[in-house]
């Protein structure tokens, strides 16, 4: 997770706000990355790690996932016991939501929403529109960071 942190383009707006780099370092970085794939025989050691809260926000989004994902699997595999059926919807939206619009991979979280209306039964409108608003929010999501809000030129 940390490297992802720091060099996918997906993570940006995370590494700006949560991480503590700055968008230029996050540049940077990527600026690095791609001269090591041009010249992979470099005898050097790079090191990418030298944000602040790296490891700590690196952990806790791990852990995070992981839960979610553990309540989805119960909330699905159980969904016969009464608590289940009436919330594995949420909790597939509250995962999706949580995770794909944070780290907008689009593609699969708008799998997991069309997976998540193909399962509703008839006359869950309510449900409906809650996973067609998460496919809007990843889509907003996908198209707006923070990077590029502050490494656009601004002035009039």
């Amino acid at each position: 997770m940390q490297y992802h942190l720091l060099t996918d383009f997906r993570m940006q707006y995370i590494n700006t706000a949560l991480v503590g780099n700055t968008p230029e370092q996050f540049l940077d970085k990527k600026l690095l990355l791609k001269y090591l794939s041009i010249e992979p025989t470099l005898n050097a050691k790079i090191t990418l790690d030298n944000a602040p809260r790296l490891h700590t926000v690196a952990m806790v989004m791990t852990y995070l996932t992981l839960i979610i994902e553990l309540l989805v699997l119960l909330s699905f595999s159980l969904k016969n016991f009464p608590l289940f059926q009436k919330t594995k919807d949420y909790v597939l939206q509250a995962f999706i939501l949580a995770l794909y619009t944070f780290i907008p991979v689009t593609g699969f979280g708008f799998i997991l929403a069309i997976l998540g209306i193909a399962q509703l039964e008839p006359g869950e409108k309510k449900k409906f529109g809650l996973y067609f608003l998460a496919i809007i929010v990843m889509q907003l999501a996908s198209h707006f960071s923070i990077l590029d809000i502050v490494s656009r030129d601004l002035s009039v």
